[in-house]
């Protein structure tokens, strides 16, 4: 079975060859992916070496489940690898000439196609110069989208130039310093993504460029470095063209509603009207593919939030974007039968046999490819198909034509191909990538979110317990939550959860490249062998850890007393306000006797308690939880010392993902913000407006947990981490950002 997918790989393989060897291969691959703007860059590459002119594609189960279309009887499928599998699986995408209504088409919604014409400009340049940072001045929308394609490649470099800068070996980038590979860069990624604005929105992309303005492609030799530019190109180009797709299908809803036409079409052939669509969730993907990632496979909040940062299941492997499902397409004609039958039959280009893909590997397509021999084939089975994630189509040097495999094609086999591990497939390839162990100890060196957090850390393993119990234990602890660490003068970013804790180059795991997740399991192992060494905390922090146990017990009794009737421990030491009782408090713990005497009587109060549930007011405070501090308090500490040598210069700085979070968990802090926000953004209003309803809605205040600080005003929104008055990072962000970023964050 491993075949299949080999040839896929080579087919990849050479499509890279062929788009890296020359500007016009590379600007005819763009005009083909910005139709189908929507699937990652492997998938968009193997869209357009099989049918370039594909403009809707889906698997045969989506066209039938979704939108009511059967597939064609000879229609030929693109081949794709299902990096959604756990094992490796060949999939195929059917473009939307290759379908054709069912009988029942009408209880179905019509397909969302769209396309920009004159009367949409004014909405468009509008929501691109909102959401791209460009002035209103810029001019027309063919000058707004190269400023704004500009600003994008300016604004997001970063996110991919230091794998390309350690990727560049072996190929023509390699001679260069870090400068002049940024500069290259910067130049070739602005002037793609605004190629590809500029076709998807109807202008002749090619009249705005010479063709020196593409040739540096050709610097990009390899197909490592190949794959992380195309990458960044994919994924910055979808945030783009997904609001111009936006704007125009909000355009439509908004003229149909004004003329009460019918939202969906009946007619095949009535183009105005199969562009018409009820709500978003016909689309043909209908959110941003890096927002279907979520921290630890779940969404936030009911569904409304999520999270952008991905979490593969398998570290030290270069990730390219999980597969999306679905594309989003623009305007097509219907091919026939006949026009089906072969995969670059409707290939307009003027290929010479030399191209990279030849005349005869088209033309022998037919037979390598998919088919759909039966009538209009009609998708039963529920899919199979499940959230591992597995590597993506990775290059194993070998060569090969551009064939497809034999495939004869049945709705069982579709469902059950390839029923072994991918290790088998030497197509998959991993590539390591690994961070320094200095790094890795420093971000576990920095402990938790909360301030005392890695004293809690030292305490637990003080107490010996077993290293179930401590990973269990570091779990809860940490939590889900992220921080930003500068480390030997470079930023690195960490994000945990209950995979355990991932860390990247930068300042967002979100947006790197690469990332190395630690399971529970390594956080353990990795911290006891830190604490062994005399590497985890100085000596003044190690001789401060049972102090500051005694110092919580005594707090967590003091609010419980408050909260009681009838409590069973001596009053005198609860006398007086809070620092002077909880002092008198935690002196008292020094003593394990009286630990004892405290043990004894909660557990006689707990019982009480279990039957009158009303001797304690308010029920955040328990007496099992204050029992279980005391008795750790009697635990024989295990003595760690501190290297005299060890030192530690970490600083913190507030990470994007962090930034991120705190409007996914907190909304604006009022109870229902969070909603509100999400509604108010699902509507149509202008920026002003949001800004004014954010500014309402969040009104002025702020809030500290002792290591963030937030505080929202007319300006804006600040963030310090840190201490107030000498913060390790400060940042401030204006309402107009604070709306470009929440809608970044909402799937509407």
């Amino acid at each position: 079975m491993a075949g299949k997918t080999d040839k896929i790989t080579e087919l990849y393989q050479s499509a890279l060859k062929e788009i890296t060897s020359d500007s016009e291969k590379w600007t005819s691959f763009l005009k083909s992916a910005c139709q189908n703007f929507r699937l990652p860059f492997d998938e968009q590459l193997l869209v357009y070496v099989q049918r370039p002119k594909a403009k809707a594609v889906l698997e045969i189960g989506d066209w039938n489940k979704r939108f009511g279309r059967t597939v064609k009887k000879y229609s030929t499928g693109i081949a794709v690898l299902d990096k959604k599998s756990a094992y490796p699986k060949v999939k195929y995408y059917f473009d939307i000439s290759d379908t054709q209504e069912s009988r029942n088409a009408y209880l179905y919604p019509a397909v969302p196609l769209w396309e920009v014409g004159e009367q949409h400009y004014d909405d468009v340049k509008e929501a691109v110069i909102n959401a791209f940072g460009v002035s209103e001045s810029s001019g027309e929308l063919d000058r707004v989208i190269l400023t704004a394609s500009k600003n994008m490649a300016e604004d997001h470099l970063t996110d991919y130039f230091h794998d390309i800068f350690l990727s560049r070996k072996d190929s023509f980038l390699e001679e260069l310093d870090e400068f002049n590979v940024k500069a290259l860069v910067s130049s070739l990624l602005s002037n793609s993504l605004a190629f590809m604005l500029l076709e998807r929105c109807g202008f002749d992309a090619d009249g705005y460029f010479e063709r020196e303005d593409f040739q540096k492609v050709t610097e990009f030799n390899t197909p490592e470095l190949m794959n992380i530019f195309g990458t960044a190109v994919s994924d910055i180009s979808e945030t783009a063209l997904s609001v111009v797709a936006k704007t125009v299908r909000n355009f439509e809803n908004r003229t149909f509603a004004q003329n009460n036409s019918k939202i969906y079409n009946e007619k095949a052939d009535n183009k105005a009207d199969e562009r018409s669509f009820n709500n978003g969730e016909t689309e043909l993907q209908g959110t941003r593919r890096v927002l279907s990632s979520r921290i630890g496979g779940k969404a936030s909040a009911g569904g409304l939030w999520e999270v952008r940062i991905s979490s593969p299941a398998v570290s030290n492997e270069t990730k390219v974007r999980s597969v999306s499902e679905l594309s989003d397409n623009g305007n097509t004609q219907q091919s026939s039968e006949g026009d089906t039958k072969t995969g670059g039959g409707d290939d307009g280009n003027n290929r010479s046999a030399n191209d990279g893909v030849t005349r005869r590997d088209r033309e022998t397509e037919s037979s390598e490819s998919i088919r759909v021999d039966k009538e209009n084939e009609q998708y039963q089975s529920v899919s199979r198909r499940n959230d591992i994630k597995r590597p993506d189509i990775l290059i194993n040097g070998k060569s090969g034509s551009n064939k497809l495999p034999d495939f004869d094609f049945s709705l069982n086999e579709q469902l059950s191909l390839f029923d072994y591990s991918y290790e088998n497939d030497s197509s998959y390839i991993e590539t390591e990538y690994s961070l320094s162990d200095e790094v890795i100890s420093s971000v576990l060196r920095s402990g938790t979110n909360d301030k005392d957090g890695i004293y809690h850390i030292a305490a637990e393993f003080m107490r010996k317990k077993s290293p179930q119990e401590i990973t269990l234990f570091l779990k809860k602890e940490y939590g889900t939550g992220g921080k930003g660490l500068v480390i030997d003068n470079t930023k690195y970013a960490a994000w945990f959860n209950e995979n355990g804790i991932r860390i990247a180059y930068g300042s967002s795991v979100y947006h790197a490249r690469h990332s190395v997740l630690l399971s529970w399991e390594d956080v353990y192992k990795r911290i006891n062998d830190l604490l062994e060494a005399g590497q985890y905390m100085p000596q003044n922090q190690l001789d401060r850890v049972i102090s500051i146990q005694r110092k919580e017990a005594s707090e967590y009794l003091w609010y419980l007393e408050r909260e009681s009737t009838n409590f069973p421990l001596d009053t005198e030491l609860f006398k007086g306000g809070f620092p002077d009782s909880t002092e008198r408090i935690a002196k008292e713990l020094e003593n394990p006797e009286a630990v004892k005497d405290f043990i004894e009587k909660l557990e006689k109060f707990n019982e009480e308690y279990k039957n009158d549930p009303s001797l304690i007011n308010f029920k955040y405070y328990s007496p099992e939880k204050s029992i279980g501090d005391l008795k750790n308090l009697l635990i024989q500490p295990k003595e760690y010392r501190a290297d005299e040598k060890f030192t530690d210069n970490t600083r913190r700085f507030m990470s994007e993902d962090e930034i991120d979070n705190y409007f996914i968990t907190r909304g604006s802090g009022v109870s229902g913000g969070k909603y509100r926000i999400y509604q108010y953004f699902s509507e149509n209003h202008t920026t002003k407006e949001k800004q004014e309803f954010l500014k309402e809605e969040f009104g002025t205040g702020g809030y500290y947990n002792g290591i963030y600080n937030s505080w929202h005003d007319a300006k804006g929104i600040s963030f310090s981490i840190g201490n107030l008055t000498t913060p390790d990072d400060k940042v401030s962000i204006k309402w107009k950002d604070v709306i470009k970023r929440i809608r970044s964050l909402i799937v509407i």
